[in-house]
Formats: structure tokens, C-alpha cells, sequence
């Protein structure tokens, strides 16, 4: 009778063992990326750069005059099939301007890049999760390395 109590026990504790939850699966970069749309929050250039010739760089180029309002309504909404919208928002920089503006976009080197139209210079993502996207590029002709961050909206 003991022999079967240990095996009833055994069998109990072995199946529940077996029904532990699973861990969730984290999303992947292309679902974290195409789950909605961007809003852009930032943009930082690093050294500083100026565009004024005032002799003082500007660094939080986000804040500064370089960045109108008219452009921080815009949102960008990138798509599983590779392509991606842009919307202009609800305040246009130019009535003549076309509401929404196509293109593609494709991960490079282990989707720790983006590229954007197949001829951009790649973009280095920094940061990519459910409610934020940033990434890095440098610019050759400021010699700086801009920062471009986004939240979801």
C-alpha cells in the first residue's frame, strides 16, 4: 500500500510540475516595430552642431527653432510587408504638401539597423520596445551623430 501512495504522490507532483505556466514569448523587433504608430519626441545631436553660426552648438535640436511644431505632430506607421507611411499630422508644415508620404524599410545587421528606402544611410537602433523607438546615424556633413527617439502614439 505504501509503494502505491509513493507512486500517486510521484505521479501528482510529476503532473503538477507539467502545467507550470509557459513563459511568454517576447515579441519580436518586426512585431515591436509594425505594432502602431510613431510619434517622434526627440532629436540630439552629438557634438552639438551650429547651423546659426552663432558659435554656440546646439545639441537638443528638438527644442530648438531647427524643429517646428508643425513637424512634431507627425507620425509614421511601418508595416509588416516592408513599407511604411508617414503621416504629416493634423498641422502641416505646407498645405501644398501631400498628407501621407510611402516608403520601405528592411532591418540590416542582425535588425540592429534600419534602412529606409533602400538608399538611406542605415540608422542604428538604440532602443526599440512597446513604447519606444531610437535610433543613431551620423551625418557626415555636421560631422555629428544624430539621435532620433519616438514613443508610440
Amino acid at each position: 500500500m505504501k509503494f502505491k501512495f509513493v507512486l500517486f504522490a510521484a505521479a501528482i507532483l510529476t503532473f503538477a510540475a507539467s502545467c507550470k505556466e509557459e513563459e511568454p514569448v517576447p515579441p519580436t523587433k518586426t512585431e515591436l516595430l509594425t505594432a502602431g504608430p510613431w510619434i517622434g519626441s526627440g532629436l540630439t545631436a552629438n557634438p552639438g552642431i551650429d547651423p546659426f553660426g552663432t558659435g554656440t552648438p546646439i545639441t537638443d535640436l528638438w527644442a530648438s527653432p531647427l524643429v517646428s511644431a508643425c513637424q512634431k505632430d507627425d507620425f509614421t506607421t511601418y508595416k509588416v510587408d516592408g513599407t511604411y507611411v508617414t503621416d504629416d499630422g493634423a498641422t502641416k508644415c505646407d498645405p501644398a504638401d501631400p498628407q501621407t508620404v510611402n516608403g520601405t524599410w528592411a532591418f540590416a545587421a542582425n535588425e540592429t539597423q534600419m534602412v529606409l528606402d533602400s538608399s538611406s544611410s542605415p540608422y542604428t537602433i538604440t532602443k526599440l520596445d512597446a513604447s519606444n523607438l531610437e535610433y543613431q546615424v551620423f551625418e557626415p556633413f555636421f560631422q555629428s551623430t544624430f539621435t532620433v527617439s519616438f514613443i508610440r502614439k
